[in-house]
């Protein structure tokens, strides 16, 4: 990706903790862009060396210092919930990468702005509540979803929503 204004360059400066340089992902997956973090993860744009497909990796970092066995279980735990979901309005995980500091979940990779700024772009062509509707319809059927696994899902925001037309 020579030319992208946007080329993943910062992880050898991150906290020890938070670099995947030398993680098993990297030998198949080329960091492109950065997507986005959260408290224990990043996830980043990356394309295949071979194929050349895109996919999202959500990095979760499970050695950061302090960190209890607790957190780290439900973390890791995470990535098998994620590979057993099946779902239209739920983002598929193809895969669970396990590393040394890291956890790497190959994601889909879902084009699209944030519920807010699709919902706002949308607005200014012509939004009605039906379409509000719309939006909240699915989403409750991604939550009725995990209800029904058993699974609470404790960071809902329009941020972790993509906007998909």
């Amino acid at each position: 990706m020579g030319n992208s204004c946007c080329v993943v360059v910062a992880d050898a400066y991150a906290p020890e903790h938070m670099q995947w340089l030398d993680h098993p992902a990297r030998a198949d997956w080329e960091p492109a862009m950065d997507l986005g973090a959260g408290a224990f993860s990043e996830v980043v744009l990356c394309r295949h060396r071979k194929s050349r497909g895109l996919s999202a990796l959500k990095v979760v970092f499970t050695a950061e210092p302090g960190q209890d066995a607790e957190t780290r279980a439900m973390l890791l735990q995470e990535g098998a919930l994620l590979m057993e979901l099946d779902h239209p309005h739920l983002v598929k995980c193809y895969e669970v990468i396990p590393g040394e500091r890291a956890t790497v979940f190959r994601l889909e990779y879902l084009r699209g702005p944030n519920v807010l700024d699709g919902l706002a772009r949308r607005h200014a062509a012509g939004y009605s509540e039906r379409d509000a509707a719309g939006v909240f319809a699915q989403l409750a059927d991604a939550v009725a979803c995990l209800h029904g696994k058993k699974v609470i899902h404790r960071d809902i925001k329009p941020e972790n929503l993509v906007y998909a037309q």
